[in-house]
């Protein structure tokens, strides 16, 4: 799958052009997507916005994706709301620590369907950058001197608590999303029927907590202080097995 973006513009008038590159795609034969926008949140409701108003632009376009660098995520939550059918990607920017797993968790919770960090991996003095702006760190850092030394930060595996048991094809279920001054939390269903449960917990103190399941029970539970924790409730049962990193 090849994909295909279409940024903010002032120049060209961008409907019709999306019309033109998505018949000559196909009479290529080609199954490369149209995303439009790759920008902030702030400005969801003017330029994606009124690109989905026009049905004809509308129906040749497969995505919307959006960075977080200006604006609020509940900007991106209207955008879904207005257009539900509509597939969005959240596709730059890192975050760190147990505060920056809650922002991914939100992201999804507003309407988007996947997560790219940015950047994934440079060297130990963050390069190479092309700029204008420094790098902050990345998942993997190679050691300039030796290449073969790759070394993860924390954020390497706290993303793991998504990453590893939110599958491909999993989708979002409706959950409380809690309080930040307790834990926060978002649900998902994985392909094969299990649940996977992300809870955060950024405050300085363990925190208790229940899950509920309408049909299956209750299971209590615990994080410690500045931890993430994956739970998994199986298809076939009721009890929920955890996994955590701080």
């Amino acid at each position: 799958m090849r994909l295909l973006f279409f940024g903010m513009t002032g120049r060209f008038s961008i409907p019709p052009l999306l019309k033109l590159l998505k018949a000559e795609l196909v009479r290529l034969g080609l199954d490369t997507r149209l995303w439009i926008f790759d920008h902030n949140f702030n400005e969801a409701m003017t330029y994606p916005a009124r690109i989905l108003q026009d049905p004809e632009s509308h129906a040749v376009l497969d995505g919307v994706a959006f960075h977080s660098y200006e604006g609020r995520v509940e900007q991106m939550g209207e955008l879904h709301a207005a257009y539900p059918e509509v597939d969005l990607y959240f596709t730059e920017r890192s975050t760190f620590g147990v505060r920056g797993i809650d922002e991914i968790l939100q992201y999804f919770r507003h309407g988007a369907k996947s997560y790219n960090a940015w950047v994934t991996c440079l060297d130990d003095r963050q390069q190479p950058n092309a700029g204008p702006h420094p790098c902050s760190p990345t998942f993997l850092t190679v050691r300039r001197s030796d290449p073969d030394d790759v070394r993860p930060i924390a954020e390497y595996y706290l993303l793991g608590q998504l990453s590893k048991f939110v599958r491909r094809g999993a989708h979002l279920i409706e959950s409380d999303y809690g309080s930040a001054r307790t834990v926060t939390c978002a649900a998902f269903a994985n392909p094969d029927g299990t649940l996977a449960i992300v809870v955060a917990n950024r405050t300085r103190r363990e925190q208790r907590f229940a899950l509920v399941h309408p049909q299956e029970g209750c299971v209590r539970a615990s994080v410690p202080s500045k931890t993430v924790a994956t739970y998994l409730w199986p298809s076939s049962t009721g009890q929920p097995a955890a996994e955590q990193a701080g």
